[in-house]
């Protein structure tokens, strides 16, 4: 990915991690509750000489932009997208993605605990407060007429 889309991708996740955080993250029934021990997260590409580089794994799963969510890499948890059309840009298709995840929070209710499969999954692995590093990847399968966009994260 160029070093714009890695600056879209860090700073939007730090842009919807800093209103969790602060408690000005809108939800169903109001504001979520604050999370103060949330930090920041970094881009991380990975070591290219290493032969487990996380950029290539994460680039990997979605070279044909397939329609069913990827299986993330070893302990990461992975958030995807995937859209039918080549319109957007690489830029306009990751902001689209990560608002989408970011915005599954509104039909939750801010006393709601986390079950897996209730809905916002995508939500939970950018807001984790574990997380320190996420990894993405935005392909255009113009062959197939498919977009896809892949986040993964070190939790």
């Amino acid at each position: 990915m160029s070093d714009d889309l890695h600056a879209i991708a860090e700073g939007m996740h730090n842009y919807y991690r800093r209103l969790v955080a602060t408690g000005w993250q809108p939800v169903k029934d109001g504001y979520a509750p604050t999370a103060k021990a949330m930090l920041g997260v970094k881009y991380g590409c990975g070591d290219p000489n290493d032969p487990a580089n996380i950029g290539a794994a994460t680039k990997a799963l979605i070279d044909d932009c397939p329609k069913d969510k990827p299986k993330a890499t070893g302990v990461f948890s992975l958030n995807y997208y995937h859209n039918q059309t080549l319109l957007p840009s690489r830029e306009e298709l990751l902001e689209m993605a990560i608002t989408k995840w970011a915005n599954e929070a509104s039909a939750v209710g801010k006393d709601n605990v986390y079950k897996k499969g209730e809905g916002f999954d995508n939500y939970a692995n950018m807001m984790h407060d574990k997380v320190t590093q996420v990894t993405c990847a935005v392909n255009i399968c113009t062959r197939t007429g498919q977009s896809a966009v892949v986040c993964q994260y070190d939790v």
